[in-house]
C-alpha cells in the first residue's frame, strides 16, 4: 500500500438516509446536510488532490453507550461488566459506510468517486467512555502489487 490517510471524526455515527420523494415529483436526500457537517470537520484532513486509481477504506464507528451499561451512584462514570462492545443494533453497519463514502466523496474531495472502492473493512463499537463517539477513518491507496496480491489469495 503506498498513500495512507488516517483520521477520526468526532461526531456521533450517522447512517446514510433513503431518499425522498416530494409531491411534485422531486428526489431530495435527507442526509445532506449531515453530510455536510462531516465533510466540513474532515476537510482539515483533505488531501491536495483526491486519491487516485483503487482505494480501501477501513472504518470503525464509535457508537454512544446507553445509560443502563453505567453503574449507579459512586459508579456512575464506571462500565458494568456485563456491558457489551460490539454495537448489534441499529444503525446498520452498511448504512453508516454508505454515509461516510458519500460524504467524503462529494465534490471529489477525498476520491473522484466511490467506485474507486474496491476494499471496505468496518466495525461498529460502543465507545469505552459517555463522550467519545466518532468516526475512525483510514484510505490507503492501493498499487498493482497490492491488487495483485489480493486477486491471488
Amino acid at each position: 500500500m503506498t498513500d495512507r490517510l488516517e483520521f477520526e471524526i468526532f461526531q456521533e455515527p450517522l447512517p446514510q438516509k433513503r431518499h425522498r420523494h416530494t409531491k411534485s415529483g422531486h428526489v431530495y436526500d435527507p442526509s445532506y446536510k449531515d453530510k455536510q457537517n462531516f465533510c466540513k470537520e474532515a476537510m482539515i484532513y483533505e488531501p491536495h488532490q483526491p486519491i487516485p486509481g483503487g482505494i480501501a477504506i477501513e472504518l470503525i464507528f464509535f457508537m454512544l453507550r446507553p445509560k443502563i451499561h453505567f453503574g449507579t451512584g459512586k459508579n456512575i462514570n464506571k462500565l458494568k461488566e456485563s456491558s457489551p462492545y460490539e454495537h448489534i443494533t441499529t444503525p446498520d453497519t452498511d448504512n453508516l459506510v454508505k454515509f461516510v463514502l458519500d460524504s467524503l466523496g462529494a465534490d471529489g474531495r477525498f476520491f473522484n468517486d466511490d467506485r474507486q472502492i474496491i476494499s471496505v473493512k468496518a466495525k461498529k463499537l460502543y465507545a469505552n467512555s459517555r463522550d467519545t463517539a466518532r468516526t475512525y477513518v483510514c484510505l490507503y491507496s492501493l498499487d498493482k502489487e497490492d491488487i495483485l496480491r489480493w486477486s491471488l489469495n
